[in-house]
């Protein structure tokens, strides 16, 4: 029975002392055509993770279970408006599960139906009249999308010169969203604290539902050491 004990509080160890050196580690899926700085950025989300770049017709082969095997969908401005990104059937059920989502891509407006607000395509002013610096500085280019009208699940952290809503976050069920209309992700060449910053608050709720199993293993682990330590006095 000693020896169970100790091992008990080993194993409970080991599995917290692995949970936080994964923490950082995110596997990403983004939708877009290669170019620029998309798959150098994609890699610097994940942070040392997995990253898969998906063509139309492979991302459109996942199921809903499939997908979910991903922490962070990334929709890139390049789009080529022929992904099955519907709102109600694809990107909400797999945020609201724990999924993270950063979408920028305005070839795929017509996918956002019922999120909550209105968004239109606009290529036009670079000019911000206010950021919130909710994910940090970063080096902006053109302004491809424009969003009106937001439903109370959504904050509006950006807004142009013209009074449209350029960078939007929302919480729905486990997950996160971030809807931009800067190609920040793709285009981001100045702090790249920012990208990492938008991929660690979208995946956040979901880097922390394995924790209470890690803490409850480790709390088995303890008590079997305690109860050990207290036989042998």
């Amino acid at each position: 029975m000693k020896n169970l004990n100790t091992k008990g509080f080993l194993a409970g160890l080991l599995l917290t002392v692995s949970s936080f050196a994964n923490a950082g580690l995110i596997n990403v899926i983004y939708t877009s055509d290669s170019s620029g700085n998309a798959d150098s950025n994609a890699v610097l989300a994940a942070q040392g993770g997995i990253v898969t770049e998906a063509s139309a017709a492979a991302f459109n082969a996942l199921s809903l279970a499939q997908l979910s095997a991903y922490d962070l969908l990334v929709v890139g401005w390049q789009g080529s408006g022929s992904f099955n990104l519907d709102w109600n059937s694809i990107l909400l059920p797999y945020i609201q599960a724990g999924g993270g989502l950063i979408f920028e891509a305005p070839g795929e407006i017509g996918d956002l139906t019922n999120t909550g607000f209105t968004i239109t395509e606009q290529n036009g002013s670079n000019d911000i009249a206010s950021y919130d610096n909710f994910f940090g500085p970063a080096v902006f280019t053109n302004t491809h999308m424009a969003i009106t009208a937001l439903s109370s699940d959504w904050t509006c952290r950006m807004l142009n010169t013209n009074g449209n809503c350029n960078l939007a976050t929302g919480e729905f069920g486990a997950g996160r969203a971030i809807i931009g209309g800067y190609d920040s992700f793709f285009h981001e060449t100045g702090s790249f604290d920012y990208i990492v910053n938008q991929a660690n608050w979208v995946t956040s709720g979901r880097a922390t539902v394995s924790e209470p199993s890690t803490f409850a293993i480790l709390s088995l682990g303890l008590i079997g050491f305690l109860a050990r330590r207290i036989k042998k006095t």
